[in-house]
């Protein structure tokens, strides 16, 4: 079960929810996890005055302690998470501060390039699946496994492909390459508007 876009620190979380799927992983043993980035909003004004949206949301060290308390309570069911270009970048072009080595340093949890391989073995059975946080290529607004589609064409093969970012959930289940392929979309925990109406400008 992939997880993403929680952006946990941002008020527009819904807290309920994230309980709620987190849970789900507690109360299965072979349920299992991709992370695919976003898990903080780590939101950080790029310019202008520094405090413009540091009082909308939790502070960025909070949420790194919060997020690192996550992760080390469920690294067991955590396969692998792949890096995400925006969030956590902002940090790291900000401040310097790299999310990722902050957050995993001495957890068993390995940071996979987008687009990269997680093997997944089931007895003599083994799936390849492809993870993204964004795929920034080939997006549609009308089929959102569109360009998962053409990463299996452009990138490599595999049986499965991830992608968050967009906040709008997809799945599909079709043939290529030979074989059937899975294509999944998450959506997103920031289902509820901010004061900037963000969401309603985006046309989500």
């Amino acid at each position: 079960q992939p997880w993403g876009d929680f952006h946990i620190g941002s008020h527009g979380c819904d807290y309920e929810k994230l309980k709620e799927l987190l849970a789900g992983s507690l109360s299965h043993d072979n349920l299992k996890t991709i992370l695919l980035g976003n898990l903080g909003d780590f939101f950080t004004p790029m310019g202008g005055p520094r405090d413009g949206a540091i009082g909308d949301i939790i502070p960025v060290q909070s949420q790194l302690f919060a997020v690192k308390k996550f992760l080390t309570e469920y690294q067991d069911v955590i396969l692998a998470e792949v890096n995400a270009p925006d969030h956590e970048d902002w940090i790291y072009r900000a401040s310097g501060i790299d999310i990722y080595e902050f957050l995993t340093e001495e957890l068993d949890v390995p940071l996979v390039t987008a687009g990269g391989s997680v093997k997944v073995n089931f007895g003599e059975v083994s799936y390849d699946i492809m993870p993204y946080h964004k795929i920034a290529k080939f997006k549609s607004a009308f089929n959102l496994t569109h360009s998962h589609k053409r990463a299996l064409e452009l990138n490599r093969d595999a049986d499965v492909v991830f992608a968050g970012h967009i906040h709008k959930p997809d799945y599909e289940v079709a043939w290529r390459n030979g074989h059937e392929v899975a294509l999944i979309q998450i959506g997103t925990l920031e289902t509820m508007e901010s004061g900037s109406m963000y969401g309603k400008k985006e046309g989500f």
